[in-house]
């Protein structure tokens, strides 16, 4: 049907170090240049991120400072897969006290996982890739 062929995931586009684009405003003095550039960006950006979920484009969005960030860029992901995270960043992914606590520890290539649409969390751990090697190296 059209409405399962537009929930399809047709692409998928994968921005690293997203504050390039998406960092909040250094002032609130709405009259600054940067202000109001940012504040657009902020706008287009959480559109993109909207619209385009219907139209099959995902996007994979990684930073290593997300407090940084518009707020959209990280409140409306449903699925985020969070790595070790110290305050302030862990804050914006968890209200629990202990589970903040969590995110400050997690080991090289564990992650937490929330699907914000269910409640489900998961603890991952990533596939050690070996570019020298080019192999996947499984370990648990």
């Amino acid at each position: 049907t059209k409405d399962s062929e537009a929930e399809e995931l047709k692409y998928l586009i994968v921005i690293d170090e997203v504050h390039a684009i998406t960092e909040k405003p250094i002032t609130t003095n709405s009259d600054d240049a940067d202000f109001i550039m940012k504040e657009q960006m902020a706008k287009i950006f959480s559109e993109l991120l909207k619209e385009y979920r219907s139209r099959g484009v995902g996007f994979i969005i990684a930073d290593q400072s997300p407090s940084r960030l518009f707020d959209d860029v990280v409140s409306q992901p449903s699925i985020k897969v969070i790595f070790r995270e110290d305050y302030p960043n862990n804050l914006l992914f968890s209200e629990d006290p202990f589970e903040r606590q969590i995110l400050t520890q997690l080991e090289n290539r564990l992650a937490l996982v929330i699907n914000g649409a269910t409640g489900e969390r998961y603890l991952i751990r990533t596939v050690n890739f070996n570019l020298n090697n080019l192999k996947c190296e499984r370990s648990i």
